[in-house]
């Protein structure tokens, strides 16, 4: 009895020592993997506005990754949150299965995409501005195989221009000339622009019936820049050569009395910001006015 509990013994101890040895060599091994392993290079190297409207704005982010090892590591995982003010307004995550190349440097795109009605929920504060502070954060995760996780935490901030709609009024009817077969008139439209940018006037159509007589309807060739915070007026040609118009649109002009107004057309509106997506808004106008000189 007393020789079989010395066998147990000895193979116990024999376990244990292989045990150690395992964990030993494991140590080993790690500890070597983690002096040979370089931190990888994490900088920031854009953030791009590629997309703007009334609607929303999208941000395009690129990480800088360096690898400076000798060998590949593996894609890490990249975690993002865009703040306005101090409130969360989205969030994501990047990953694949593909590996960084050792010894190269590789841009990672993170796009961020935002909506202006997000944008004023979450800064009640915003009020009457005209820009919205934001902030961007990022998490890169590295897996190491036998050393873990290891995360590297950084931030841009910077802020997001609010566009706002231009406001289009009608301020009435110019007589340009006048004679016995012929009236040339302009039909004059306002644009106002609110913007901290200038905004730019590319195509307009419109439909105009003055005393429920069509006067003009079509496209009109247009290149209006109206500058920040300003105001500019887009003028229609408009001749009418009709005898029995001509004859009564001249009575009205000597008398004075007012030309009733039905006038609906649509804009189209760029810009002078990098991204910026085209629109085309729609204008309105019924009511009167007088053929001024």
């Amino acid at each position: 009895m007393t020789k079989k509990t010395g066998r147990f013994s000895a193979a116990r101890g024999g376990l244990v020592l292989l045990a150690a040895s395992a964990l030993a060599l494991t140590l080993s091994v790690c500890g070597t993997l983690s002096s040979a392993l370089r931190e990888p290079g994490l900088s920031l190297d854009s953030v791009e506005m590629t997309g703007i409207d009334f609607n929303g704005v999208d941000l395009l982010c690129k990480i800088n990754v360096n690898n400076p090892n000798a060998f590949n590591i593996p894609f890490p995982r990249i975690d993002w949150e865009c703040l306005v003010g101090a409130g969360s307004l989205v969030r994501g995550t990047i990953k694949n299965d593909s590996v960084l190349v050792s010894r190269t440097d590789t841009i990672v795109e993170v796009p961020v995409s935002m909506t202006y009605e997000g944008i004023v929920k979450s800064l009640a504060a915003l009020g009457s501005g005209r820009e919205a502070p934001y902030t961007v954060k990022f998490g890169v995760t590295f897996t190491f195989p036998l050393v873990g996780d290891k995360t590297w935490n950084f931030e841009h901030s910077g802020s997001l221009p609010l566009p706002r709609l231009p406001s289009i009024g009608f301020r009435g009817i110019r007589v340009k000339n006048i004679s016995l077969s012929r009236l040339d008139f302009e039909a004059e439209l306002e644009v106002k622009n609110d913007n901290v940018f200038s905004i730019n006037i590319n195509e307009l159509f419109c439909d105009l019936v003055v005393n429920n007589s069509r006067w003009f309807q079509g496209g009109v060739p247009s290149s209006l820049s109206v500058a920040a915070e300003g105001t500019s007026v887009i003028p229609v040609a408009v001749s009418i050569d009709a005898l029995a118009l001509v004859r009564d649109l001249t009575v009205m002009i000597t008398t004075g009395r007012d030309a009733s107004v039905v006038l609906n057309g649509s804009v189209g509106i760029t810009g002078d910001l990098p991204g910026w997506k085209p629109l085309s808004m729609p204008f309105s106008y019924n009511g009167s006015t007088k053929l001024r000189r």
